[in-house]
């Protein structure tokens, strides 16, 4: 299970817009070729579910927790059903989710937004460009990134488009339990590259548009 993503194709004349789960970036014909998204148990307390390793994403946009914001296109993920329960992570429990994917040229423009219970780093192909708050937690993080409106990470261009790549990218959040009660993360993002006719022509041109989920919402920018 995991979190619903959406592909926009923009190219020539027409537009594309196919659904998607998060586990999946769908080919286009735009060259954008297939992403996964993963989740792997860094740190696992006793009382955690599940332990440490590779672990099943579970979407839990059905029952989060009633305070948390949402990303539109996007939908609440963990490893167990930690929103408004049963799973009760223990404190000091992280998950490194992951999601990898390819760009068919080097992006144009990018952007990333973020909520986790309790707090969350991203790290872009290997580069650390948040790091996770040491709170307080009074529901989630008091600050970015953390599960509220007030709270959302935002990231346009800068070190974000800096460290994306022609070729296979990976964005991956190692989201934190540190207040022993709900716990997860949501994000959506769009990458944009240039058209492949309008890069052997004029090197300008938008070709395609990946959409992790979408949100036009400006609060603050993190970058």
């Amino acid at each position: 299970m995991a979190k619903k993503l959406a592909l926009l194709v923009l190219a020539s004349a027409c537009m594309l817009t196919l659904p998607a789960r998060a586990d999946t970036i769908l080919s286009s014909n735009a060259g954008l070729n297939d992403g996964t998204l993963s989740a792997n148990v860094a740190v696992a307390p006793a009382g955690s579910t599940p332990s440490t390793g590779p672990a099943s994403i579970v979407d839990i946009a059905g029952s989060p927790n009633g305070a948390w914001d949402t990303l539109p296109g996007g939908d609440w993920i963990s490893v167990a059903n930690s929103g408004s329960g049963p799973v009760v992570e223990p404190n000091g429990f992280a998950t490194i989710f992951t999601d990898t994917f390819f760009l068919s040229a080097a992006p144009t423009a990018a952007s990333l937004y973020v909520l986790a219970d309790d707090t969350t780093s991203v790290v872009v192909n290997g580069t650390t460009i948040w790091n996770a708050t040491a709170g307080p937690f009074p529901t989630c993080s008091s600050s970015e990134i953390g599960c509220l409106a007030t709270t959302e990470g935002i990231f346009i261009d800068g070190a974000l488009l800096a460290n994306l790549v022609q070729g296979t990218n990976t964005i991956s959040f190692e989201a934190y339990q540190d207040n022993g009660s709900s716990y997860g993360l949501d994000f959506a993002g769009a990458v944009a590259t240039p058209e492949p006719d309008a890069l052997l022509m004029t090197g300008l041109g938008l070709g395609a548009l990946i959409l992790l989920g979408g949100s036009g919402r400006r609060r603050f920018m993190v970058s």
